[in-house]
């Protein structure tokens, strides 16, 4: 509601703000309170005018509203941010998605943990503390810090609601935490698929292919997973698999391409062909199954695009669109 009041030219051309700038006004700067402020007893405007930006004043200057203010943009700068613009890649690798995920719970825990004993005394500079103190966000932190005294730069606040704002901060982060492990719970198959063919995660564990056993509990699942494949030899690919590692290890040595799974296995395909004009014969079976690596997706960003564009073309007003209807 604060977007559209301030977004709107009720209060006339001379005082129309961009909804970012106020947010970011409120987040770090005292510029918008007190030309609020100053409205609020400007006699050019109308008495319907100036209530409402008082109105619009007392609502901003509110430490519930401050407070969950500069929370969400935490959850929003740190958290979800980040993780929205992941998904929307087509070629998210899985390990590294799976290792963003974790690293974002981890932040998440680590703002719902209270602090250690002797760091609380240091924050509160007393000998026991009366509550619990969290780390939470860069932000929000910072707007803790700069209300101790119970003002807000030159404006008094109160918070006396501080308590009751933890709580619900401290059960909304439970609550993210629960939706990302609900929205992306572990999967044994893209894990299987990962430690065999993701180049990410290949090159994170290079050393790890060294030894004789890397891979052959995911490459057990994998072909009795798919053993009704048409041509698919359950029990080749063991030996398929053994002999490809180390040219694996040769190529990832002087290939670049970590982050693209397309882009590294057609190279490394298009190589071995030239040194080898049966490689793909010797290896049909674990082919079989980089094919189907390569063609299960992490996430559906390139579907809901389809989608996206198909409302774009069919809308309400084309609704009737047919064959023959199309000029």
């Amino acid at each position: 509601w604060v977007t559209n009041i301030i977004g709107s030219n009720r209060l006339g051309d001379q005082y129309y703000w961009d909804p970012i700038y106020c947010i970011g006004a409120c987040l770090g700067q005292q510029a918008l309170l007190v030309t609020l402020q100053q409205m609020s007893r400007d006699p050019g405007l109308t008495l319907k005018e100036r209530e409402s930006v008082t109105e619009l004043f007392n609502g901003v200057l509110d430490d519930s509203f401050l407070y969950l203010l500069h929370f969400h943009y935490d959850l929003h700068e740190c958290v979800s941010g980040e993780l929205v613009k992941l998904m929307q890649k087509d070629e998210i690798s899985y390990a590294m998605l799976t290792e963003k995920i974790n690293e974002k719970k981890q932040i998440l825990n680590e703002w719902i943990s209270p602090l250690p004993l002797l760091q609380q005394q240091e924050e509160m500079k007393v000998s026991s503390p009366q509550q619990q103190i969290y780390s939470w966000g860069p932000s929000l932190a910072e707007y803790i810090k700069l209300t101790e005294d119970n003002s807000f730069g030159a404006f008094t606040l109160d918070t006396s609601n501080r308590q009751n704002l933890e709580k619900q901060c401290c059960l909304h982060v439970k609550r993210f935490i629960e939706e990302l492990e609900h929205r992306f719970p572990p999967s044994y198959l893209h894990q299987s698929f990962a430690t065999l063919f993701d180049p990410v995660y290949l090159f994170k564990n290079q050393q790890q292919l060294h030894v004789p056993n890397y891979g052959r509990s995911e490459l057990d699942y994998l072909r009795k997973k798919y053993e009704q494949l048409d041509d698919f030899n359950i029990n080749s690919i063991k030996n398929e698999w053994e002999s490809l590692k180390p040219l694996l290890l040769r190529f990832m040595d002087i290939d670049g391409n970590k982050h693209l799974k397309k882009v590294f296995w057609k190279s490394f395909v298009e190589l071995q062909r030239t040194i080898n004009s049966t490689f793909d014969l010797d290896y049909k079976n674990i082919l079989l199954l980089l094919n189907v690596y390569l063609i299960s997706p992490t996430n559906s960003a390139e579907c809901e695009r389809g989608y996206s564009a198909s409302n774009r073309i069919q809308t309400d007003g084309r609704s009737r669109i047919m064959i023959d209807t199309l000029d």
